[in-house]
């Protein structure tokens, strides 16, 4: 039979696993949040993306007759647009403003 000094020991060793393995089970998810940490932004203007372009969506495939690889391309490509061409005329200002310093 146990006395009850091995309880007491068996008890503390239970305890102590016990808090190791709570502790290890924390660090994983602290570890496994700051992995996923960086893709949160992106996956949410994902989300918002796509709520807000789906009544387009289904304007442009009612336009091309249930075709919803065209209708998808048309998005993408007006989204591209939308981003690209700014980003060319913003960035061919500044180039020109300093051609135009040095050759004064």
């Amino acid at each position: 039979m146990k006395t009850n000094h091995e309880s007491n020991l068996n008890s503390e060793h239970r305890t102590i696993d016990t808090v190791i393995k709570l502790t290890l089970i924390a660090l994983l998810l602290a570890w496994c949040a700051m992995i996923l940490l960086p893709f949160i932004l992106p996956v949410l203007w994902g989300i918002i993306l796509a709520v807000t372009l789906f009544p387009l969506y289904t304007r442009l495939l009612k336009l091309v007759k249930g075709k919803k690889g065209v209708s998808a391309t048309l998005i993408t490509l007006i989204l591209l647009a939308l981003l690209i061409i700014p980003s060319v005329w913003l960035r061919g200002g500044p180039l020109e403003q300093a051609s135009e310093s040095y050759s004064l």
